[in-house]
């Protein structure tokens, strides 16, 4: 092969990663990329979605921070959100040890298998089947609390009870997904490292927490960061239990924004759920990106 040939050859290796990638760069620029910048500039306007499109600069920004009462009201509910996802963030740590320890392989494989099994039921259908569970007078505590001669509660519908009941579902928040990847995370381990403790004398908690949980940490930290900025975008599970109700007492940012821009026919307020969307970025990524640091520094 002469020079020509080989100089082409080497072009086109060069290249052909870049062809291989364009396709997705174009479409993560075409749904991404392309809606977010969309949105900074909406956050500028008063828009309505369809006639109503007129330039206010910053008065969204203004009217969020320093005037909506209501936006703040979830913030604050976010933050009892926020203290019963450290609650259920520990569940699946403590159940992937728990099945790891098991002697039996068929046993550990039929737990994984069942929690394998909860991460397809769609979101609505377990919101659906909770509403259900919480109903009263029909639903399942209520006949609990009937069979107990207890009156009849309505956890959803009361503002004291409702953020603890809408926390309360999926006990025992063990989610699927999560509770596989620290099981993997046990399994991957150098057991030696393990007999070595054993032979120092070490018990099996402080095993786990002297060396397979600091092991585990790098993974830990990953799900509890997207956690964390779930907490955020959550709004579905509101939206079908309460509708951010009684009383505001659900109501999440996210949900929030939904309302705005969709809640009411005629009353859609696109500017300004955008700029809502625009404040919620820039807390999560400034708390995300702390969070982080933190986890380094450790």
């Amino acid at each position: 092969m002469n020079s020509r040939g080989i100089k082409r050859r080497l072009r086109l290796s060069t290249f052909m990663p870049y062809i291989y990638v364009a396709p997705m760069i174009i479409f993560l620029l075409v749904f991404s990329a392309w809606p977010f910048f969309t949105a900074i500039k909406t956050s500028f306007y008063r828009n309505d979605g369809m006639t109503i499109n007129d330039f206010i600069g910053i008065k969204n920004y203004v009217d969020i921070l320093f005037h909506d009462r209501l936006f703040w009201k979830s913030m604050g509910n976010l933050f009892y959100l926020f203290l019963g996802m450290n609650v259920c963030f520990v569940s699946p740590i403590i159940t992937a040890k728990f099945t790891y320890m098991l002697s039996s392989e068929r046993l550990k494989y039929i737990i994984r298998s069942a929690f394998t099994i909860t991460t397809v039921v769609p979101t609505v259908v377990t919101m659906m089947l909770w509403k259900f569970i919480y109903y009263p007078n029909i639903g399942l505590i209520a006949r609990i609390a009937e069979y107990l001669g207890m009156a009849s509660p309505n956890l959803l519908g009361d503002e004291r009870t409702a953020i603890l009941a809408v926390i309360f579902i999926g006990f025992p928040w063990v989610n699927g997904l999560s509770f596989l990847m620290y099981f993997a995370s046990l399994q991957s381990m150098d057991e030696s490292l393990v007999e070595a403790a054993k032979i120092d004398g070490a018990n099996a908690f402080q095993q786990f927490f002297k060396i397979e949980l600091p092991m585990m940490m790098p993974l830990i930290a990953s799900f509890y960061v997207i956690a964390f900025i779930g907490q955020f975008q959550d709004y579905e599970k509101f939206l079908i239990l309460t509708s951010g109700g009684p009383n505001n007492a659900t109501l999440t940012p996210a949900l929030y924004m939904y309302q705005k821009a969709f809640g009411t026919a005629g009353e859609s307020e696109f500017g300004y759920a955008c700029a809502i969307a625009m404040v919620l970025f820039v807390i999560t990524f400034i708390l995300s990106r702390l969070l982080q640091r933190g986890d380094k520094d450790e």
